[in-house]
């Protein structure tokens, strides 16, 4: 039969529709604000690289709730990098527009991109990579 939509399949093809795009409309919003190839070029694949990673981390956590504390501690938690990716692309975007120098606005935008990845490692749960027997983090209580 088909897949179901909690499947990783599915999970990793609506991660990669929702990659391209974020990619596709903010890289054109970069160039159509001005922007070169270049700065348009980073802006669109690390805002949709962010969006792959952070979809299908919601989705996990919302279907399958948080991962225990033993699992998973080896990998990097894809919400936060996808999270700090996300935003990091927007964040260049915006220093570009404030400063007008692509650069200047990639070097801070990715410093800060670091920045935002430990913040949102220390914030966002890992999610479970597959169902458990208790009900998802939203439906408890």
């Amino acid at each position: 039969m088909g897949a179901t939509v909690d499947s990783a399949d599915s999970l990793t093809v609506a991660g990669a529709v929702s990659g391209v795009l974020t990619a596709v409309a903010l890289g054109y919003v970069t160039l159509r604000n001005g922007g070169g190839v270049g700065i348009a070029a980073l802006v669109a694949t690390v805002s949709g690289a962010g969006a792959f990673l952070f979809v299908p981390y919601v989705v996990r956590l919302d279907r399958f709730g948080q991962a225990d504390d033993d699992e998973d501690r080896r990998r990097v938690n894809p919400g936060a990098a996808g999270a700090a990716l996300g935003v990091t692309g927007l964040v260049v975007l915006a220093l570009l527009e404030l400063l007008g120098d692509s650069l200047l606005a990639a070097g801070i935008g990715i410093a800060l991109g670091v920045l935002e990845f430990v913040i949102w490692s220390l914030a966002l749960p890992r999610a479970a990579q597959e169902p458990k027997d208790r009900p998802p983090i939203h439906r408890r209580g």
